[in-house]
């Protein structure tokens, strides 16, 4: 597989001044990934990440030395995981007496070799990553590369002064969010009335486009599309037809997958993958669900772009268990399994949404008819550990 790595941006305010990079490595010059970042001078498709463990916290929401993240390699599995590098093999190993992580794993962008370390101590520790192409490690200058200081003393910070702060609403203030609103968006919780079906607190375009804050162009939104298939024939051409149509900018998407128990019950294909975009100039996670009915002429294109720290604040694929309807509430799933359903890879948060919607589509075809607490059961027995052991592939039906 060709491995191809989109250059990663660089966020620096005017005020801050970028200090000469080490050698061999020079600074990616864009403007909306966390941190600094890195492109190899000899070959571009090699980089290094260097963030703050205050960025890695912030993305996650998590202490990086919570749920028993005692040692430093575990920790460092924590910041791969927020990172979205998927591991495969990895190995610990020591140098300048710095606890250095090596392995293999998958990225978005598809396989990688990778070493991960932390430098400087206190407010100042940060975690600095390695990523190339597999097999190229040695030739971007291998452990070394991340373990000596140049690069924790060439990270530019943000003057806490210019921060950009959130602004946190009471409930009494819960009105009708205006297009200038800070806070947080409200998440696609679905109410049923005898005239509609709608995602609360959401401003509707039309019955199939939404947005969860009228005016703001970096706001969440979903779509769904009616696509003939004679006039683009493979279901990837339909996704290709509906990115440009809602003009989602920098689309990419992994490999779809099947949603096995859709065929089985119903004749139908349905498959869903996640990848990611550009949403109004800041990275997106990007859901897509596509399905045809059997003997229908048509595919149907459901899809979600959500900034990604909105995206993990919500719980990752959790929030489009609860925005399809497969799952009735959030309460279901601890905070604990909340952050770390959020902080998988693509591939293990899909697997997740395929063992959740094999689930309750068993339980209608065996014809139970379930109150909402029973189903909230339903899904607190989904063994979400289990999910993220050695058969995330292959969710179990009924387990």
């Amino acid at each position: 597989m060709k491995y191809t790595i989109q250059i990663v941006m660089l966020f620096l305010l005017s005020s801050c001044q970028a200090q000469t990079p080490p050698n061999n490595w020079k600074i990616a010059n864009d403007k909306n990934t966390e941190g600094t970042t890195y492109l190899h001078q000899n070959n571009d498709q090699s980089m290094i990440r260097v963030l703050s463990v205050k960025e890695i916290e912030s993305n996650s929401s998590s202490k990086i030395d919570a749920d028993g993240r005692s040692s430093e390699a575990e920790q460092l599995e924590f910041a791969l995981s927020v990172l979205w590098v998927d591991i495969d093999e990895s190995r610990v190993e020591k140098n300048n007496k710095n606890t250095v992580l090596t392995g293999n794993g998958y990225t978005e962008n598809g396989e990688a070799d990778f070493a991960i370390t932390f430098q400087g101590t206190g407010k100042d520790r940060k975690v600095v990553l390695l990523l190339t192409p597999p097999g190229k490690i040695a030739e971007a200058g291998g452990v070394q590369a991340i373990t000596t200081p140049t690069f924790s003393s060439t990270v530019a910070t943000t003057p806490e002064a210019v921060k950009p702060k959130i602004s946190k609403k009471k409930n009494s203030q819960k009105t009708k969010i205006s297009m200038t609103a800070d806070g947080p968006y409200p998440i696609p919780y679905v109410i049923k009335t005898k005239e509609k079906t709608y995602w609360k607190d959401w401003s509707y375009k039309d019955r199939l486009h939404a947005t969860a804050r009228e005016g703001d162009p970096g706001a969440p939104r979903f779509g769904l599309e009616v696509i003939n298939a004679a006039s683009v024939g493979k279901m990837n051409s339909a996704i290709d037809k509906v990115i440009k149509m809602n003009n989602i900018k920098n689309a990419s998407y992994g490999a779809l997958e099947r949603i096995e128990i859709s065929t089985k019950l119903l004749g139908n294909t349905l498959h869903a993958t996640i990848g990611k975009s550009n949403l109004a100039g800041k990275d997106a996670v990007l859901f897509i669900r596509v399905g045809r009915k059997k003997d229908s002429p048509d595919y149907h294109v459901f899809f979600m772009e959500i900034p990604k720290k909105t995206y993990r604040e919500w719980g990752g694929i959790a929030s489009i268990l609860l925005a399809t309807e497969i799952i009735p509430s959030l309460k279901s799933i601890p905070d604990d399994r909340k952050r770390q359903i959020a902080n998988a890879n693509p591939k293990q948060q899909i697997a997740i949404y395929e063992s959740a919607y094999t689930k309750i589509m068993m339980q209608y075809y065996k014809g139970i008819m379930m109150t909402q607490s029973q189903t909230l059961l339903q899904m607190q027995e989904l063994n979400y550990d289990l999910l993220f052991g050695d058969d995330i592939t292959n969710p179990g039906i009924g387990n």
